[in-house]
């Protein structure tokens, strides 16, 4: 029997014939933080509004701490939420946001609860400070502040760090990680950002369509993704298509093979989606996948080339000076995962 601190066990909820989200289970342990990744309308914010009971779900449980509290109102489930747009009252000191839930603390311990959680978001002396005088990062870190001061079951953050600029949003995401880890607290944080997934999230849930494609570290989706949506979604990818020759050889191209991990229950002489990552790929003087040089992107001592070989396109990285725009190239693959076509 699991004893996960969150589980989400079947969850499902339909807009009209639509499943916004389709029997998803998953589990988050006690003080770890799961990020919800994946692409507009995958379903990942409608979980969340169900996680916080804005939203009533079909069919399913949602489970804390072995307490089904599917049916409790948002007040009753004990779970904080930082919105996308922070909800703070400007009319209010940076210490007033923070306390204003601390209705049954006395006067002392809300005192004491504002300087505990400004301190966990490296806030220290700002209790007194206008909110409107903060900056983006700042204010971000007040409303994560806020709804750790009641000292919530769940916490939960939607899109938390999506209207701050990208200097910004790196710095604050460290400071946010720093948080987390402090208050201690189970979290689970939705996002479209893959980047800000894998740094802040113990664990990544994949949601395509409302389901779950698949959940693992930052380093198992990215390094053993289960389906070609996962190896195309996480990190830069290629995709030509392929006939597998055996469960560890595929053929591209003008009969060129390559090595091949395979997904799935293909067999050989099966048409296949042949997935590389850049760092896989190389230019060689020897027998390879022949293509034009279509673009390169610049970025430091090492450069992204796009490769057109007969209407495909792959990305290779490798030195700046491997090869120029309109360079006709020979390009072979040192790792592949290949998917049935549609897998």
């Amino acid at each position: 029997m699991s004893t996960a601190y969150l589980q989400l066990n079947n969850l499902t909820k339909k807009f009209g014939s639509q499943a916004a989200v389709d029997s998803l289970t998953l589990e988050v342990d006690q003080g770890a933080v799961l990020a919800l990744l994946g692409p507009s309308g995958s379903g990942k914010t409608t979980t969340l509004r169900l996680l916080a009971g804005f939203e009533r779900h079909d069919s399913g449980s949602i489970v804390v701490d072995g307490r089904d509290v599917s049916t409790m109102p948002p007040a009753q489930r004990r779970f904080g939420m930082v919105f996308q747009h922070y909800a703070l009252f400007p009319h209010l000191t940076v210490g007033e946001n923070i306390a204003f839930g601390l209705n049954e603390y006395s006067a002392e311990q809300r005192d004491q609860r504002v300087a505990a959680v400004l301190a966990m978001v490296d806030l220290e002396g700002f209790a007194d400070r206008e909110v409107t005088a903060l900056s983006g990062g700042q204010q971000q870190r007040v409303a994560v502040a806020r709804a750790l001061a009641p000292e919530p079951k769940i916490l939960l953050l939607d899109e938390p760090l999506s209207n701050l600029d990208p200097g910004l949003r790196e710095r604050t995401r460290r400071e946010l990680r720093q948080a987390l880890a402090q208050a201690n607290v189970t979290t689970v944080f939705v996002t479209h950002e893959q980047e800000e997934a894998f740094e802040l999230g113990d664990q990544v849930a994949l949601i395509n369509h409302g389901a779950l494609e698949q959940v693992g570290t930052a380093r198992e989706l990215y390094e053993h993704p289960a389906t070609r949506f996962v190896a195309t979604f996480v990190g830069r990818a290629s995709v030509v298509r392929g006939d597998l020759i055996s469960r560890d050889r595929v053929r591209v191209g003008d009969g060129i093979e390559w090595p091949a991990e395979v997904h799935g229950d293909a067999g050989p002489g099966v048409t296949v989606s042949v997935v590389t990552r850049p760092e896989a790929l190389r230019f060689t003087d020897g027998v390879g996948l022949v293509g034009t040089v279509v673009e390169r992107r610049y970025t430091g001592a090492r450069a992204f080339f796009l490769v057109d070989a007969s209407g495909e396109t792959i990305e290779i990285e490798a030195p700046v000076t491997a090869a120029r725009v309109g360079d006709q190239v020979s390009v072979t693959a040192t790792a592949t995962r290949v998917y049935p076509e549609g897998g």
